[in-house]
């Protein structure tokens, strides 16, 4: 069997990918993925069809929007209070983005210094936390 060749591909409303039976698909891998809902998958065999949903990841939408909550940040203090508590930050950590001038210089340092090693993970968190503290904001930027 050959192996297959792993394809970037852009999605944009729907995309379809058949194959012959007994064949194998693979649904494109995202990286960097912009997608802030769930996204449905629809798997059709011989005229059965079932469904799966792929739940949007806080982790997407903070690489997505990074920039925008940069400019827009404020309360940086409970966040990181907050992120503390759930053990995302170190003290040292803590310390270092706090002794930061501006709130958007947080922001920036928080992001791109302890979440990016912290992965998914810790994106999931400030997710969840200014989901929590920033409603408004989050909505605004076109989280659910």
């Amino acid at each position: 069997m050959e192996a297959s060749t792993p394809v970037q591909t852009n999605i944009t409303n729907q995309t379809n990918i058949t194959a012959q039976t007994g064949g194998n698909v693979c649904a494109p891998q995202i990286h960097g993925s912009q997608f802030h809902a769930p996204v449905t998958m629809n798997f059709t065999n011989g005229g059965y069809s079932t469904q799966g949903t792929a739940p949007a990841t806080g982790a997407a939408f903070i690489n997505a929007k990074w920039a925008e909550l940069v400019q827009r940040a404020s309360g940086m203090e409970s966040i990181l209070d907050s992120l503390l508590m759930k053990n995302v930050l170190t003290d040292e950590q803590y310390n270092i983005i706090l002794s930061e001038k501006t709130e958007q210089k947080m922001m920036r340092e928080l992001i791109h210094g302890p979440l990016r090693a912290s992965g998914n993970t810790g994106k999931n968190a400030l997710y969840e936390v200014l989901m929590d503290q920033q409603s408004c904001m989050m909505r605004d930027l076109g989280a659910q």
